[in-house]
């Protein structure tokens, strides 16, 4: 009997690695794998170009950077290298459930299938603007709302006071899940898209949800044009008392104007009724009066401005005069 030891060890090749790998995997049409690595591959180099221009400071380029040195607007609390390896994160889990929907949900003739006419394919498409808008702006109001889930996932997105394009994406695994990938596949999935249009649909969002975050407006560039939901607008939200307003994304502002949460309306009706905002419990006086003036700049009001309209300026001393005796 030969000795078990004396018989030689075969390793597999890499070539069979990747076979078995490969067989593993269901035989996918080209549209299946463009739905499936396609957007990843686009944020990556979506971001990048932001990023080069960004770093080139060129000034037809620059012109059109939104500010960020507003008075208590505080720093960013992480580096590019750390939001590169979180979205490294996301987009894998993306495409490890986009995988798995595309082998649940793909018809047995896909072959044979031919995508819709255009007519259709538009008119899926604002269907899904529209339902991604609906459950986005629900899922991440909640997420604000309720002290738990903000502490706990959602507050990592907001470490970003300043958001850059890769920033897009920097969210908590789960919230990502919750938010983004459930969100985008549900709703491919009820609206019956054939692959290239789901394609078509998961591309424009993820172009969609960088440019919110690249932190430039551009007159010139379409989806700044297209849709009123840009960068500027979710900008806001990133920073001061605009975290508890415009949660609309990625693409239209109808359910914060609906709801009363469009932050520049919010702060003009609260201006006119003498309810500005009044500062946490955790802020010094000096922030909290440059927060609200900051504010009203924002929206282009000024004291002289109040004045005129009859609004007396000591709405900003009132608001400070309550907050320090609250905290007394």
């Amino acid at each position: 009997m030969q000795n078990s030891s004396s018989i030689p060890f075969l390793a597999p090749s890499p070539e069979s690695l990747s076979a078995l790998a490969f067989n593993l995997i269901p035989e996918l049409e080209l549209c299946e794998w463009f739905a499936i690595v396609g957007p990843p591959t686009l944020y990556f180099s979506y971001s990048s170009l932001y990023y080069c221009l960004s770093r080139l400071r060129l000034t037809r380029i620059e012109l059109h950077r939104l500010p960020t040195n507003q008075p208590g607007r505080r720093p960013n609390k992480v580096t590019i290298g750390k939001v590169i390896k979180a979205c490294a994160i996301t987009l894998t889990l993306q495409m490890i459930t986009a995988t798995v929907l595309t082998y649940y949900t793909r018809p047995k003739n896909l072959s044979e299938m031919r995508m819709e006419q255009p007519h259709i394919v538009i008119l899926k498409l604002f269907a899904a603007f529209f339902m991604l808008d609906t459950y986005e702006y629900w899922v991440h109001r909640y997420f604000h709302e309720n002290k738990y889930l903000y502490r706990k996932f959602h507050s990592v997105h907001h470490e970003l006071t300043a958001p850059f394009a890769f920033g897009a994406l920097y969210n908590h695994p789960l919230e990502s899940f919750l938010m983004d990938i459930v969100g985008s596949g549900l709703t491919s999935v009820i609206l019956d898209m054939h692959p290239w249009t789901a394609s078509i649909f998961y591309c424009i969002s993820t172009l969609k949800t960088v440019d919110d975050h690249c932190g430039y407006l551009f007159p010139w560039h379409p989806l700044h044009i297209l849709f009123p939901n840009n960068a500027k607008f979710h900008d806001i939200h990133h920073w001061g008392r605009g975290v508890r307003y415009n949660y609309s994304q990625p693409f239209f502002t109808w359910w914060d104007h609906w709801m009363g949460t469009e932050f520049e309306g919010a702060m003009k009706r609260k201006a006119l009724k003498g309810k500005l905002p009044t500062s946490d419990e955790n802020e010094d006086d000096s922030e909290h009066e440059a927060d609200v003036q900051s504010l009203l700049n924002s929206l282009e009001i000024s004291k002289d401005a109040l004045d005129k309209s009859s609004i007396s300026t000591e709405i900003i001393e009132n608001s400070n005069d309550s907050s320090i005796r609250k905290r007394k």
